[in-house]
């Protein structure tokens, strides 16, 4: 579950995997909440779609979606953050400042004069404030509060500064109480109010159990919404709206999942476990892409028809070949609807090889109510827009207009789903694929086990530098030259210490029959009979048998020919077959 506490008493979120409830919302959260609102059919249906949520007292949020999308205004986060299936959490202070934890163990922040000095001097032995680049740190998490509050946790402990004395007596559960024994650790969830420092929702996880503490006294964020949140409850739409416009007195102490607080004044307890069960959370993946604010127009499940004008500077005149191709399209993935959602849309935009800052520029241009749904002559015209770019038809698109101000999401199609078309043959033009850089260079990955690119079958080695892609339930490996997705990273791959051994073979590699040395690698099969190829040879498909694409190849480091004095005896042998197989082959 999350919960959102805004500026002003009568201004919360709260939600879980199967509902949400949001009011008086500051306008920037209020916006991209109408948004995901849309996307899912149903404004309380929003907390289907949100794995986490940050804020700050501005407006600011980021917020990542159960589909490994990140959603932020705050374009310099965006920056920071890529790619976006790499952030573990992202935090803001009051000052303006950020923190972004990777799930590689590094963190980023911005620049000092966003952080009090409480902070600087609190982190100042895990964390270099100074430096604006990713750097290891031990921290976790961080979370900001009302007067400078905070706490950090750390991969070992948790520390905290300017915590009034309910937050601290709270906290001591989770530092050396009955909480720190059970093995629960501070989760990322957890929200300290921005103006008032007694009120706080602190989650404790371990492992698929989950508990509460939290003290909202002063907010008017009805209790029973909480513990309808905290039971994984799924009330009607009925009753979520009944929160939101009816009178409410609420005296939300700490509250237990299994009841209602029966009196305001009774002592801190926290709620009983709730399992997270992952069988329990929703199937929607959905995206989100759009540049203007919203409409808030009531959703209605289909866009109104746009008239478009004769001319005009975004009026593209389009040939009836092409068209007509783009209606095929549009008619193909429609279904009968007179439009396209959002997620429909971006699942075609997608495959034309685009950047998604490209693609949102388009779909700025393209998407003319704002409403984030395409109607045929928006389709067939971002289409266009597509194909101009790439090179694929003529002639080039002209500069489109900078309106100022960036799309502050962007969309990815659901995986599993992106269809493929036929686009005309596009020029060669060379293509900068996106590579992320470390502080100390590109990025090492140590690898213990067979790896071949995902789109040729190329085996791939350590030593060489190659792309990394990487969603929720899969890491997928490009060689050099095969295409990869726009999201993957350059990685150079190294073997890890633990490895296994294989004993030196005196038949050398079954590709090209050399000696395999002791110290190099080895890929080696158990189902083919003492098949065993060199690093060359495990690079060229064709080498390959065919229990490699199955994963069943090891790589191995070549260790010691045999016990005792026996690896003399290997080598001798082998140097013998390597002068025979000279003779027998000519020299080559």
């Amino acid at each position: 579950m999350f919960v959102y506490l805004g500026t002003s008493e009568d201004s919360w979120v709260v939600g879980n995997d199967y509902f949400s409830v949001a009011k008086n919302l500051p306008g920037p959260l209020q916006q991209i909440w109408d948004r995901l609102g849309n996307a899912c059919g149903h404004v309380n249906k929003v907390g289907t779609l949100i794995s986490w949520l940050s804020t700050a007292p501005d407006g600011t949020y980021a917020i990542m979606t159960k589909g490994g999308e990140l959603l932020s205004n705050r374009q310099d986060v965006l920056a920071a953050a890529q790619p976006a299936t790499s952030i573990d959490h992202i935090s803001f202070s009051s000052l303006g400042g950020y923190f972004i934890r990777f799930n590689d163990g590094t963190v980023q922040i911005s620049h000092p004069s966003g952080f009090s000095n409480t902070f600087h001097h609190l982190v100042s032995q895990y964390l270099d404030t100074s430096c604006q680049t990713r750097q290891y740190s031990p921290i976790r998490d961080i979370f900001f509060g009302a007067k400078d509050a905070v706490i950090v946790r750390t991969e070992r402990e948790l520390i905290s500064a300017m915590l009034s004395q309910s937050l601290q007596t709270s906290l001591q559960a989770l530092t050396n109480g009955e909480l720190k024994s059970a093995g629960f650790v501070l989760g990322r969830n957890t929200v300290l109010c921005p103006c008032d420092p007694d009120q706080y929702f602190l989650e404790a996880v371990s492992g698929t159990r989950s508990k509460h503490l939290y003290q909202m006294l002063a907010t008017k964020l009805p209790d029973q919404l909480v513990v309808m949140a905290m039971e994984k409850q799924s009330p009607s739409d009925d009753v979520l709206n009944s929160f939101i416009h009816g009178p409410f007195n609420n005296k939300l102490s700490v509250s237990s999942s299994t009841s209602p607080p029966q009196s305001q004044n009774r002592p801190s307890s926290f709620s009983g476990l709730s399992p997270l069960s992952s069988g329990g959370r929703s199937n929607h993946r959905h995206t989100i892409s759009y540049a203007a604010p919203p409409d808030n127009k009531p959703w209605n499940g289909a866009p109104p028809q746009v008239t478009y004008p004769a001319s005009g500077p975004t009026r593209q005149e389009i040939p009836p070949a092409a068209r007509q191709r783009y209606e095929a399209i549009f008619a193909n993935e429609a279904g009968g609807k007179p439009y396209l959602n959002g997620m429909e849309a971006a699942g075609v935009f997608m495959t034309s090889g685009l950047s998604r800052t490209d693609l949102a520029g388009i779909w700025d241009e393209a998407d003319r109510d704002r409403n984030g749904v395409f109607d045929r002559e928006e389709f067939v015209q971002a289409m266009w827009r597509i194909e101009l770019q790439t090179g694929r038809v003529s002639p080039p698109l002209p500069p489109r207009p900078w309106n100022g101000q960036a799309p502050m999401q962007q969309y990815q199609p659901p995986p599993g789903t992106t269809p493929t078309y036929n686009y005309p043959p596009a020029p060669y033009q060379p293509v900068q694929q996106p590579s992320y850089i470390q502080p100390q260079g590109i990025q090492t990955i140590e690898i213990l086990v067979a790896i071949r690119c995902k789109t040729c079958g190329a085996g791939l080695a350590p030593s060489e530098t190659v792309y990394r892609s990487t969603t929720h339930h899969t890491i997928d490996y490009f060689c050099q030259t095969c295409l990869r997705p726009p999201t993957s990273t350059q990685v150079h791959l190294t073997a890890g210490k633990d490895i296994p051994q294989r004993k030196r073979s005196s038949l050398g590699c079954s590709g090209c029959w050399k000696d395999i040395k002791k110290g190099k690698m080895v890929w080696h099969c158990n189902k083919c009979w003492d098949k065993d190829l060199c690093q060359k040879c495990w690079g060229k498909v064709k080498k390959q048998c065919k229990h490699a694409a199955s994963g069943q190849v090891a790589m191995m480091r070549v260790g010691k020919g045999g016990k005792g004095g026996d690896e003399d005896d290997d080598e001798l042998i082998a140097d013998v077959i390597d002068g025979v197989v000279s003779i027998a082959t000519g020299g080559l």
